[in-house]
């Protein structure tokens, strides 16, 4: 079972957290009643930009953006999904002669039908999701952005099963390319953790509980200490979308990421039947890294998998 943590305890129960996090890489965080309601808001917000007609979404289409921010869809063997992208609401200062990852700071894409609370809500609950990644970083001895720290929130709306035809995935096996991410999810289900012998388990949903998952940029500035969790959705449903928020904690985009001296990172130990797990970084990290360079290469030149893209 997934380790289960609340936000007015996290002080006292530091060493089970590191515990957690070491073995685990996720946990459950329940929210006093005020951050549960506003949970609740951010939630409905969302449902409310993907009820918007199709048009109005794909209006906010990312190719429209240089800054990596819009909405796409994801119709694949791999994914079955809608997401709008946002992130920390910057103006864009990048200049032709600047680095390429520069151009990852600018504006977000708003929908105009929703007016001024869509945004205001959904960069309040960044903003909140960070202070709280932030303590957890804290309580985990890990560096703590500073500064213009690099946020990342998707919106994303798992399709109902088509009917007539086997599940599909609505993400596929993979782990977070952040610090921590921490996961607001409605009541539909579909989440899975991959323990460390290769087993899946389902995250059931709860009210104003969080899902909060250890990324590769903490394994690798741990030393593998830390584990990021491998996870992945199916949303079961014929006649129900499903619908999350994960809010991505990450360093500046200026920032080096420490990585200790040359190190394997935890892979799953069971044998054949393990699904492939996306990952940016390789199995053993070699050395310190330029984040926003790295980024880049993810989102700008889409290597996204260690193993399944090679540059170009």
């Amino acid at each position: 079972m997934i380790p289960r943590f609340s936000t007015a305890t996290l002080d006292e129960d530091r060493g089970a957290l590191v515990a957690a996090c070491s073995e685990v890489g996720a946990f459950t965080l329940r929210l006093d009643d005020a951050a549960g309601a506003r949970l609740e808001s951010t939630l409905a917000q969302a449902r409310a930009f993907f009820a918007l007609p199709a048009a109005d979404k794909r209006a906010l289409d990312i190719a429209h953006s240089p800054h990596h921010r819009g909405y796409s869809e994801m119709h694949n063997a791999r994914d079955w999904r809608e997401q709008l992208h946002l992130g920390s609401e910057r103006s864009a200062t990048a200049g032709d002669a600047a680095p390429e990852w520069t151009r990852l700071a600018g504006p977000n894409q708003w929908p105009p039908a929703l007016g001024n609370d869509f945004a205001a809500t959904l960069l309040a609950h960044q903003d909140e999701m960070a202070a709280l990644g932030r303590r957890l970083l804290a309580l985990l001895a890990l560096p703590m952005p500073t500064g213009d720290a690099s946020l990342v929130t998707k919106l994303i709306h798992y399709h109902p099963q088509p009917r007539a035809h086997e599940l599909r995935s609505g993400v596929a096996a993979h782990v977070d390319y952040s610090l921590v991410t921490l996961l607001a999810q409605d009541d539909v289900g579909g989440l899975e953790l991959q323990t460390r012998d290769g087993v899946w388990r389902a995250v059931d949903p709860s009210p104003a509980t969080l899902v909060v998952n250890v990324g590769e940029l903490a394994e690798a500035q741990s030393g593998g200490a830390l584990r990021a969790t491998p996870h992945r959705v199916t949303n079961v449903a014929r006649d129900r979308s499903r619908l999350s928020i994960p809010v991505f904690v990450n360093p500046p985009l200026d920032a080096v990421v420490a990585v200790p001296a040359s190190h394997a990172l935890p892979r799953a130990s069971n044998a054949d039947d393990v699904a492939h797990v996306h990952r940016v970084l390789p199995a053993v990290a070699r050395a310190s890294f330029h984040y926003g360079a790295a980024e880049w290469q993810r989102k700008g030149r889409n290597i996204w998998c260690h193993d399944c893209c090679k540059p170009a």
